[in-house]
Order: structure tokens, then sequence, then C-alpha cells
């Protein structure tokens, strides 16, 4: 098979572009994978189980071998260091901004 390069006039690439709502869930989803890789990873993992797994703390307090108190306590501070992260982005924080 031979690959030939097909010429594509440039309003033909403008007409197929990703509308702009499209573009800013990637940048987030980019955002908040590139964030949690950044976390410990305990911390990104209790925030999948709250979010992706729909675990409740008793769940997760039982997996860690602590009381829902303390994994509560630790999902609390994974979501500020989550937080702290994503606010580095710069969409991210132009969303987060009152102005």
């Amino acid at each position: 098979m031979v690959k030939r390069d097909i010429p594509v006039e440039p309003r033909v690439l403008e007409e197929r572009a990703a509308p702009p709502q499209v573009r800013l869930y990637d940048d987030l989803e980019f955002a908040v994978s590139g964030a949690l890789k950044k976390l410990l990873p305990q911390q990104a993992e209790i925030i999948r189980m709250v979010v992706d797994e729909k675990l409740t703390f008793e769940q997760i307090g039982e997996h860690y071998g602590i009381d829902r108190k303390s994994a509560w306590g630790r999902y609390s501070r994974a979501k500020e260091s989550l937080k702290k992260e994503l606010l580095k982005n710069e969409t991210i924080k132009e969303l987060m901004s009152d102005g």
C-alpha cells in the first residue's frame, strides 16, 4: 500500500475543529489527570475511591485499617493537595477566578 499525502485546504480543517466546550473538557481532564499523578499515591487512590468507586469513608477506613473519621481526614487533605495542584493550571485558574 502506498501512502499518499492528500492536501487539505485550511478551511476544511477549521470546519472540523472541536467545539470550545469539547476542548475545555479535554483540557480539564488532562489537568486533573496530571494533578492526580503529582499527589502522594495514597492520596490519589483515596480520591479515586470516593469519586470513581463511590466508596464510603467507612469502606475506605476498612481498606486502610483506620476509622471512618480518619479516612475522611485523609480524603480532606487529599482534596486540598489536589486543589493546590489544579490551581497551577492556567485554564483552571481562569475558571476559578471571580472575574
